[in-house]
């Protein structure tokens, strides 16, 4: 049923006149007639009988506008409050972050953002892409940054970042086996990655050596586990060769507890989507922290 006509029936019943409706809602009185005759043809009942240059309500319309009002008030409470609270930045926000992001980097900016807006709560969960679009899809959440999106047509969707992807070991796994000098040996290293197909490795590899890659896509993982943190975590114990985010290894870079390998290598990239559930209603609030996020 179309807000719109319903809130207009209610201002008709309340004055009692077409004309003194239209004035209130700044129309002409064939647009209100109009959108009255159509809410009466949706529902399949008249709401309205003329007597006199009057309008009346039919018993049925009795009660269809006792229930419109209360309901329609109650939307009006609402709206009310929701654009005050975007307005005054005060309110909750629900948002869901791929944790190796959001361990890293993002915490430090949600702790500035509570300082400047010290009465907006959030509530962050850390989760899978593919969860936290699940979240998105069922009103869990209203804001993620995502790695990846399954149903783009649900969502609006931002670039927030592109992060760059090194291919690393530690020092002393490098001591211990070699370090590789051309892609095509890489394959001789014991290899972790994310999954099966190498989610990490492969599309580094197709970029920097395409015959390395064909090579590639014959071998599996020596070890497959589905974090990144996890990831790093076996390099760092030296146990192979990963491929892994640049956010997610610059300090263990700059104290050497990891090398990055063919550090002349092409660059490969990979974005992150700040991603939000379709709706046309704006909120100045989600508008601000995603604003501030982009900053």
């Amino acid at each position: 049923m179309d807000y719109n006509k319903l809130k207009t029936f209610t201002i008709v019943a309340q004055v009692g006149s077409i004309s003194k409706a239209a004035r209130i809602l700044f129309r002409t009185q064939p647009a209100i007639t109009q959108q009255i005759q159509q809410l009466e043809e949706e529902i399949g009942i008249s709401l309205l009988h003329r007597k006199s240059g009057k309008v009346f309500l039919t018993p049925a319309g009795e009660k269809i506008y006792h229930l419109a009002d209360q309901k329609l008030g109650n939307i009006d409470q609402f709206l009310e409050q929701f654009h005050k609270d975007s307005l005054t930045h005060t309110g909750h926000i629900k948002f869901g972050v791929i944790p190796e992001y959001g361990n890293r980097i993002l915490t430090q900016k949600l702790g500035k953002f509570r300082k400047l807006y010290p009465h907006v709560d959030l509530t962050v969960s850390y989760a899978p892409s593919e969860i936290i679009e699940q979240k998105l899809i069922t009103n869990e959440i209203t804001l993620g940054i995502l790695a990846r999106v399954e149903n783009p047509g649900l969502f609006q969707i931002s670039k927030y970042s592109s992060e760059s992807f090194y291919l690393l070991a530690s020092p002393k796994y490098l001591q211990k086996k070699g370090k590789p000098n051309q892609y095509q040996q890489i394959i001789n290293f014991e290899l972790i990655d994310f999954r099966e197909d190498f989610s990490l490795l492969a599309p580094w590899l197709k970029i920097n050596s395409e015959s390395a890659y064909k090579k590639l896509k014959k071998e599996s993982p020596h070890l497959i586990i589905q974090s990144y943190e996890g990831i790093k975590r076996l390099v760092l114990d030296g146990l192979g060769l990963a491929v892994l985010p640049s956010y997610l290894v610059k300090e263990e870079l700059q104290k050497k507890k990891l090398i990055r390998l063919f550090e002349n290598s092409k660059k490969v990239e990979s974005p992150l989507y700040l991603v939000k559930k379709e709706q046309r209603l704006e909120n100045k609030l989600e508008t601000l922290f995603t604003d501030f996020l982009k900053n």
